[in-house]
């Protein structure tokens, strides 16, 4: 990571106005957990070429972190009309929307990120969860599935599915889940939490 700074570093000062490095720079300064750099390398990017769609969507991505949602949504915005066919910055307007409460704009953009990309697991998931938020329940179980499909290692696709079949009434679905996210992810102490639940719930209401 601080061999990436240097290169990207150095880059720079051979040639200060390149806009892919400052972006480069900033992620991976982001990696780092220095986000106020990172931020900076993101808006001297859109100095520079202020129609550059994938810092508009990263620099979107570090506000909403800091919940500076308004400001998340002007740049995922700007990104999709510099270049429609962008998933990741639907999948992103799709979450800071969906953060506001605003589920009925935030399902389209979810879709349209999995008709551009149809193995987004990512989408997949918070389409689902969505969903779920319209009550929704059964075509919000079918995406939540398809991103473990998609995506059979992840921790956190195994507890939202989890959560969602428990809503469901699929209890011992949900803990199979749940127990298969802590095997990926023994620190997942949601999903612990949300395991020793249920499985409480089973014993009181056992013979």
């Amino acid at each position: 990571m601080n061999e990436a700074i240097a290169h990207y570093t150095k880059a720079l000062r051979i040639q200060p106005g390149a806009a892919v490095a400052h972006n480069n720079l900033g992620n991976t300064l982001l990696g780092q957990g220095k986000t106020d750099e990172a931020i900076a390398h993101y808006a001297e990017a859109l100095r520079i070429r202020p129609g550059y769609a994938e810092a508009h969507n990263n620099l979107g991505t570090v506000l909403a972190g800091q919940v500076k949602v308004q400001e998340a949504i002007a740049h995922y915005t700007e990104a999709l009309r510099i270049q429609p066919d962008y998933a990741e910055a639907h999948n992103n307007l799709g979450l800071a929307l969906a953060g506001q409460g605003s589920t009925s704009e935030a399902i389209p953009h979810f879709a349209e990120a999995l008709r551009i990309r149809p193995g987004y697991a990512e989408a997949h998931s918070n389409l689902g969860t969505a969903l779920a938020a319209q009550g929704r329940n059964s075509e919000a179980i079918r995406e939540f599935l398809e991103a473990l499909r998609l995506a059979p290692n992840r921790a956190d696709l195994h507890y939202n599915a989890a959560l969602m079949l428990e809503r469901n009434g699929q209890q011992a679905e949900a803990i199979r889940h749940l127990q298969i996210a802590l095997d990926l992810n023994p620190r997942l102490q949601q999903a612990q939490r949300e395991l020793d639940n249920l499985t409480n719930q089973g014993e009181k209401s056992g013979p």
